[in-house]
């Protein structure tokens, strides 16, 4: 609790250092960290009430599509960048074009909401140059089938 409640101050002051330069902050939401489930992140930010806090989204390892969902759901207040990518297990990285459906579900909420959201393109098979082209191209098919 102490930990956290000195994270929430020093995110507090370090998103009104940034306001001043017109930078926004945001958290990543990842594994081990106090962003790594929806319900944390959730209280993380809404503690820290600040309105320059922002939180990146990506699906969580091995969480079935309708939880993961729902995680994007309850933080679209703050929702800033999704990282795009597909491991349809847990540190198994496949083409995007692969998870293409799961992408449209997840930009088509997306698109339903009025804010300005981005998308980046993160974990590439196997690290290859020629494979983040190619999703690369599936990421722009997906964000203009989406209507962004």
């Amino acid at each position: 609790q102490v930990y956290r409640e000195a994270v929430i101050a020093d995110s507090i002051r370090i998103a009104q250092l940034a306001a001043r330069e017109n930078i926004r902050i945001a958290f990543e939401y990842h594994a081990n960290t106090l962003t790594d489930t929806a319900a944390s992140a959730t209280s993380l930010l809404l503690q820290a009430g600040h309105p320059n806090l922002f939180c990146y989204w990506q699906p969580p390892a091995d969480m079935d599509p309708d939880a993961a969902e729902a995680s994007l759901r309850s933080i679209a207040p703050w929702l800033s960048y999704i990282h795009v990518f597909y491991w349809p297990q847990a540190q198994v990285r496949r083409p995007l074009s692969e998870g293409s459906a799961l992408w449209r579900r997840y930009f088509d909420l997306v698109r339903s909401w009025p804010a300005d959201r981005y998308a980046l393109l993160e974990f590439v098979m196997d690290d290859d140059p020629e494979q983040a082209v190619a999703d690369a191209k599936t990421l722009q098919r997906l964000l203009i089938q989406a209507g962004g």
